[in-house]
């Protein structure tokens, strides 16, 4: 039908919207903290980049329930302002046929979910942690000090009696290294630390200087240079990251049902279980969603629709929460897998109720005095606060 594809492509272009504004405000949020963690530690502003990146799907999760549930509400309250919704109604058009839309919105939504928890989550933030972790771990600000010896690589130490440009000028150089039974030891009057495009490697070029070479039987052997660059790159020998399952939070959908029935000793299966049932929970959801937005859309007139707008949030956040602390419960062991479905049965017995309701009874929704009560409470508070500025001296 027409107003099918109306409603469907008014949905998901609010849909959109929603999602790219919370994207980008969560997003930008974490990118200043990750400037400053970068920046502290003297890494290439690139890393920055390819940690916001890995974090899209994490927030996508986060912003997708809230998005579908504000476009839906939005969507509603908006035909409500402009009696659409009271043409539909006349024209015979029930809630429940006005749903249907929506309704395949959201299963369309639960497949992208189930993929994003289930795959791209995983992969993302283990590829995030392992960025961060070069990030805070490789000595970005590699430095020689003056007059200390430092170790730069494998058996070569080195020492300046002067270090100017933030560190990559040397004055005044000396040089250590040993290998396969022989020493080399090199001075120069000058020298230039020479670091890579994203300076995880240098390497050390010298100007006029001798090196002597010191063999096992003792004879020594000595070259004048103009410039000399050492024979290897140095860099920090930085353990590899971690394999990718240490947390059960980067394990695909297929690899916890794996797990769940083949534990292994490093996670238990309470962990495994509850993250597996923790995801197809959170992707079951956003089926009961249409149910809960329409009612609230309904009841919401152009007058509440901040009102509605916060009770759905506040709706949603607890919803939230009751999950993450189950979830929580059962990952110890404390409690059933189980109660993450009660809790979705009853945000779904919820939400059906209330949309049984305006279905049976369109002109009763029972919304309307709790938002009533909400709107009487915010023009008071309102009330208060005008009249406590207007007293101020």
């Amino acid at each position: 039908m027409l107003i099918d594809r109306y409603l469907l492509a008014e949905t998901w272009r609010r849909l959109g919207v929603v999602l790219a504004v919370v994207l980008v405000s969560l997003v930008l949020e974490r990118i200043l903290r990750l400037f400053d963690v970068v920046s502290l530690h003297g890494g290439p502003v690139g890393m920055v980049w390819e940690m916001a990146a890995y974090l899209v799907p994490h927030y996508l999760g986060l912003a997708l329930p809230a998005g579908f549930f504000l476009s839906i509400f939005l969507q509603v309250t908006r035909l409500g302002d402009d009696n659409e919704i009271d043409a539909l109604l006349g024209c015979g058009l029930s809630p429940a046929r006005f749903a249907m839309p929506f309704l395949a919105s959201a299963l369309l939504l639960v497949a992208v979910s189930i993929v994003l928890f289930g795959y791209a989550q995983p992969y993302s933030r283990y590829a995030y942690r392992t960025v961060y972790y070069l990030a805070t771990n490789i000595p970005w600000k590699a430095q020689i000090p003056e007059y200390a010896f430092a170790s730069i690589g494998k058996n070569v130490v080195v020492t300046a009696d002067r270090v100017t440009d933030g560190g990559d000028k040397l004055e005044k150089v000396f040089v250590h290294q040993w290998f396969d039974g022989h020493e080399v030891v090199t001075t120069a009057a000058r020298g230039e630390l020479d670091f890579d495009i994203d300076r995880s490697r240098f390497g050390l070029w010298l100007y006029d200087g001798v090196q002597a070479v010191i063999s096992a039987d003792g004879r020594v052997a000595f070259v004048h240079f103009e410039n000399l660059e050492l024979d290897r790159s140095f860099s920090s020998a930085l353990p590899e990251f971690r394999p990718r399952g240490d947390d059960a939070r980067e394990y695909s959908l297929d690899e916890l049902v794996g797990a769940a029935a083949n534990p292994s000793p490093t996670l238990p299966r309470d962990e495994i279980v509850a993250e597996l049932h923790g995801r197809l929970v959170r992707a079951a959801s956003l089926i009961f969603l249409p149910f809960l937005a329409i009612p609230m859309g309904l009841a919401a007139k152009r007058q509440r629709r901040g009102i509605g707008i916060v009770f759905g949030s506040v709706v949603l956040l607890l919803y939230h929460y009751i999950l993450q602390t189950l979830e929580g419960l059962a990952d110890s062991g404390r409690l059933s897998v189980l109660s993450l479905w009660v809790a979705t049965g009853g945000f779904a017995a919820i939400s059906l109720g209330l949309f049984w309701r305006a279905q049976s009874r369109p002109g009763e929704n029972p919304l309307d005095h709790l938002f009533f009560a909400m709107e009487a409470v915010a023009m008071g508070l309102r009330t208060l606060v005008r009249r406590w500025m207007g007293a101020r001296p």
